[in-house]
C-alpha cells in the first residue's frame, strides 16, 4: 500500500506538471490535417483521428518506437486532434 503522503505528493506532482504543458501548449505546432471532411480529421495517414465535435481522438499505433522527431510530430497530431475534437459542430 502506497502511503498517503507518498499520493499527495504525486498528485501535487502530476498537478505542476498539467500547469506547466497547458501554459505552454499554445507553443505546440498545430499539424493540418491530412484528410478530412464535415464529422472528422486525420492526421499521419490515419494513425491519429478526432471526431468534430464529439470530444472523441482515436489513435492506431502500430510501432511505439519512434525517434525524438517522430515524437514531436505525433504530440503536433494528437494536440491538433484535441483541438478539432472539442471544437463545436
Amino acid at each position: 500500500m502506497v502511503p498517503t503522503s507518498s499520493l499527495l505528493c504525486l498528485s501535487t506532482t502530476t498537478a505542476h506538471v498539467i500547469a506547466a504543458l497547458s501554459e505552454h501548449y499554445h507553443l505546440l505546432p498545430k499539424a493540418e490535417p491530412g484528410g478530412e471532411d464535415d464529422d472528422r480529421a486525420e492526421w499521419l495517414d490515419g494513425e491519429v483521428m478526432a471526431a468534430r465535435g464529439k470530444r472523441v481522438v482515436r489513435l492506431y499505433f502500430e510501432d511505439p518506437r519512434n525517434t525524438p522527431e517522430d515524437a514531436r510530430e505525433l504530440a503536433s497530431a494528437l494536440a491538433s486532434a484535441a483541438d478539432v475534437a472539442e471544437e463545436p459542430r
